[in-house]
């Protein structure tokens, strides 16, 4: 007798295909998926690859979407340096840097 597949147990199989397909790689696991990647240089520079919008954008706070979560970034003096269709670079003096589910 053929044995239904659940939903959820396509899923984890995808999630583990990714796993291991990163090891084979030897890359990290964002590279596979569709996480955002953060990179901050200092306190001076942030970039965000995988970026979907902006949502709110003032010299204090920077909002940004992405495919799993809103980003949010704090700090004074902030400007966007280059902006494309999924990646932004922020200058300014960046606080801090909040993930928001």
């Amino acid at each position: 007798m053929a044995r239904e597949r659940n939903r959820d147990e396509g899923l984890e199989e995808k999630k583990s295909f990714r796993d291991k397909m990163a090891e084979i790689l030897d890359m990290p696991k964002d590279f596979i998926g569709d996480s955002p990647m953060v990179s901050m240089v200092g306190d001076r520079e942030v970039m965000v690859e995988g970026c979907k919008g902006i949502i709110e954008y003032t010299t204090n706070t920077i909002r940004l979407n992405t495919t799993k979560y809103m980003i949010k970034i704090s700090g004074a003096d902030m400007e966007l340096k280059a902006v494309a269709s999924e990646y932004i670079h922020v200058y300014g003096k960046i606080a801090g840097v909040e993930y928001i589910l």
